[in-house]
C-alpha cells in the first residue's frame, strides 16, 4: 500500500468517525430535548443537554466497535453514544403514552432528517457545480447519509435495548395493547445476547443489510 492509499484510507476512516460521532450524539441530544418537552427533567438534571461530545461518547460504542467494523470491512457500520437518561414514567404521567412514543421516535427521526438533508446538499451541490464529483466534500456527505440510514434502520430493530422495541411497546400501549410492553420487559435482560446472535446469524444479518441498502437507495432516488 503506497502513501496515497494510506492517506485515502485515513481520510475515509476519519469521515466515518466524525459522521458517527455527530449522528449518534445528535440523536441522543434530540431524545433528551424531547423528553424535556414532554415532561421529564432527567436529561437536564443529568447535565446531558449539552453539545459537548465528551458528555455523550461511549468509548466502546462510539469508537472501538465502529472502528473495528471499518477495519474489518464489515457489511455495515453501527455504533452508539451513551444512552440519554430518560424516565418514561414522568413522561407518561404528564403527557401519556403519546408523549412516550414521540420521545422514543425522536432519535430515528433525527437520523432520517439528517439523511434527507444530506440528499438535498448532494443534489444541489452536484446540480449547481458546487461539489466536485468524487471530491472530499461529496464523499463526506455521502458517508454522513450512509451512517444515518444505518443508524436509523439498526435502531428500529425491535430488540431491547434498541429504540425499535421501545417504539413498538408504546405504540401497543397507546392502543391499549400491553403485549409488546410485557415482551419488552421480559426480553430486555437478554437483549444484547439476542442482538449479537442476530448480527452473527447470516440470514438475519443479510436481511438487515438488505433493508439498509434499499433504504439508502430510496433516499438517493428522492
Amino acid at each position: 500500500m503506497d502513501d496515497l492509499d494510506i492517506t485515502e484510507v485515513g481520510i475515509t476512516i476519519s469521515f466515518y468517525v466524525v459522521a458517527l460521532l455527530f449522528s449518534a450524539v445528535g440523536r441522543e441530544i434530540l431524545s433528551g430535548l424531547m423528553a424535556l418537552r414532554y415532561g421529564d427533567e432527567t436529561p437536564r438534571v443529568s447535565n446531558r443537554i449539552t453539545l459537548n461530545p465528551l458528555k455523550h461518547v461511549d468509548i466502546l460504542g462510539t469508537f472501538i466497535i465502529p472502528f473495528t467494523l471499518i477495519i474489518l470491512g464489515a457489511n455495515f457500520i453501527f455504533g452508539y453514544a451513551k444512552p440519554m437518561p430518560i424516565n418514561y414514567e414522568n413522561i407518561k404521567e404528564k403527557t401519556g403514552y403519546k408523549g412516550c412514543l414521540y420521545v422514543a421516535l425522536s432519535g430515528t427521526f433525527f437520523n432520517f432528517l439528517v439523511a434527507l438533508c444530506c440528499v438535498v446538499v448532494l443534489r444541489f451541490g452536484i446540480d449547481l457545480g458546487l461539489m466536485q464529483n468524487g471530491g472530499l466534500i461529496m464523499q463526506f456527505f455521502f458517508i454522513l447519509l450512509q451512517v444515518n440510514v444505518m443508524l436509523a434502520v439498526f435502531n428500529l430493530l425491535p430488540i431491547p435495548p434498541l429504540n425499535g422495541a421501545l417504539i413498538l411497546a408504546y405504540i401497543g400501549l397507546y392502543f391499549n395493547i400491553s403485549f409488546f410492553a410485557r415482551l419488552y420487559n421480559n426480553v430486555e435482560k437478554y437483549g444484547m445476547i439476542l442482538l449479537i446472535i442476530i448480527l452473527l446469524f447470516p440470514p438475519t444479518n443479510e436481511a438487515i443489510l438488505w433493508i439498509m441498502k434499499n433504504t439508502l437507495l430510496f433516499f438517493l432516488k428522492l
